[in-house]
């Protein structure tokens, strides 16, 4: 993770603000829940503390994810942006929902006409 951090730190030094970072805040790494493995705390006050202008937002929300994307854009600060997109790893298929298994695992042709089933159940 060094690296993504020094990228980030660069991007805040030489004020990219035509930069934007989008995190995925799913509670997940690839060996886990993150509180069991590297606990990361406030990921938008990391990227504040960065120098980076950040917010944080319900990333299965459409319109909050445009707005913010918007309201990042159209900032008139000489910040990189960062938008931390608060998610549910696997949302709207019941069985990969917070499985971190499926970090690793391909779909077969059963699985995949589950997930299908799933997400047409999940928006009724």
């Amino acid at each position: 993770m060094k690296a993504q951090w020094e990228g980030a730190l660069f991007a805040a030094h030489h004020k990219l603000n035509n930069f934007m970072i989008i995190v995925d805040e799913n509670g997940y790494q690839a060996m886990g829940l993150t509180k069991d493995i590297i606990e990361l705390g406030l990921i938008q006050s990391k990227f504040e503390s960065f120098g980076f202008e950040a917010i944080t937002i319900d990333g299965h929300n459409e319109s909050d994810i445009d707005n913010a994307i918007t309201q990042l854009w159209e900032s008139d600060n000489k910040m990189p942006k960062a938008l931390i997109a608060k998610t549910v790893k696997g949302k709207g298929v019941h069985f990969m929902e917070n499985n971190n298994i499926w970090h690793y695992t391909r779909l077969n042709e059963k699985t995949y006409r589950q997930a299908l089933l799933s997400i047409d159940e999940s928006k009724e």
